[in-house]
């Protein structure tokens, strides 16, 4: 009713609540600020405020997912998306679960999939994921960190060792690649 009249519809947006709106009431808002009316600051802003108020207590963990899928999605918020996932219940979590929501954070975001993955009791599984996801993010100083504690695990320590040397050296780091490569028993 108010597109383009920012004063109102921030006027009229400002009296929305989780309580009077529920879940799929801040979903249909989102929805309509951020993709049918381009407001992406006042629904981000909108966003941050209702997650601020929100009854944490009784949520369950899939309206928390519900809750991080919009603050990415539709919001474009990450750092709301983060905070949100320290808000999960994993002990209410099997691994499956914890798996699965690990995998879908890792396309919100590397850092929302950790503290997921961190949950996890193989760890290993975990590092095995994000050293992939980071490498095809193509973000290489992060993926080194992965390579390196793999390294340091004896079933992927050849493998990962040569990987960690190598990418060192594709990213100029001479002196750190020269040191790990002659740490790889090859």
């Amino acid at each position: 009713a108010h597109k383009g009249n920012y004063t109102k519809t921030r006027e009229y947006v400002a009296m929305f609540t989780y309580e009077i709106c529920g879940m799929e009431g801040l979903q249909a808002l989102m929805h309509q600020l951020a993709v049918e009316q381009n407001e992406s600051y006042l629904a981000r802003s909108t966003f941050q405020k209702i997650s601020g108020t929100l009854p944490y207590d009784k949520l369950s963990n899939k309206d928390l997912q519900k809750l991080i899928a919009m603050a990415d999605g539709t919001v474009k918020d990450v750092t709301t998306a983060k905070k949100l996932t320290e808000k999960l219940d994993f002990d209410k979590m099997s691994e499956k679960e914890k798996l699965t929501l690990a995998r879908e954070f890792r396309a919100i975001d590397g850092a929302v999939a950790r503290r997921v993955y961190d949950q996890l009791q193989d760890q290993v599984v975990g590092k095995l994921e994000l050293f992939h996801h980071y490498v095809e993010q193509k973000n290489a100083s992060i993926a080194i960190v992965f390579a390196g504690q793999l390294a340091e695990i004896e079933k992927y320590s050849a493998e990962f060792s040569m990987k960690e040397a190598e990418m060192l050296f594709d990213e100029k780091r001479y002196a750190d690649a020269a040191n790990a490569f002659q740490q790889c028993d090859v």
